[in-house]
């Protein structure tokens, strides 16, 4: 579902100048949507083709764009919905507004990548941070084998390495939330 979003996010970007383009050669709005229902890729073709389909059986181009932002539930998305229908009320250049909006979405790609390459440190530190003491103790158990076995024999000993793991596994999801920036 995530890997279905970032792409439709992506493309987006791409249909959003296609129809810039098709409303600068003078075609109308639904002939450019067609354009992207019969061009492009899935998923964005197939939820313009939805969309298209609900116009051709009589339902308003507002109500077929706001189902397609109900079934997609993407941000720009709805910023690009929002624009066409600010557009037919109010009656501004759309295909600019297009180009803007494709700019902002490309911008939002580039820096959410260039966020991720500059966390991804942090996310490789945490998962080798936490493999250490168990590489560690296992090594442990393989040199000497002896010296583990008071631990499990004993109660206290069990409570420790409980209360090892519980440390573990927070320390873990505290350096992983620390390097996952939501943007």
């Amino acid at each position: 579902q995530k890997k279905k979003q970032e792409l439709f996010t992506k493309q987006l970007g791409e249909a959003l100048l296609v129809i810039g383009n098709c409303l600068k050669g003078g075609f109308s709005f639904r002939q450019a949507m067609d354009s992207i229902a019969t061009d492009m890729s899935p998923p964005i073709s197939s939820e313009f083709s939805i969309a298209l389909r609900e116009m051709r059986f009589g339902v308003s181009q507002e109500e077929a764009l706001r189902h397609m932002t109900e079934r997609v539930k993407n941000r720009d998305l709805d910023l690009f919905v929002s624009a066409v229908l600010t557009s037919v009320q109010v009656g501004s250049n759309l295909s600019e507004i297009l180009e803007s909006i494709s700019a902002t979405i490309k911008d939002r790609i580039r820096i959410k990548q260039e966020v991720r390459v500059l966390t991804s440190s942090g996310r490789i530190s945490a998962i080798i941070i936490s493999l250490i003491p168990v590489f560690i103790i296992l090594m442990l158990m393989i040199i000497n084998p002896g010296y583990f076995t008071s631990f499990f024999e004993s109660t206290i000993g069990k409570i420790m390495i409980g209360l090892s793991i519980l440390l573990e596994i927070i320390g873990f999801s505290i350096i992983r939330r620390i390097a996952d920036i939501k943007y």
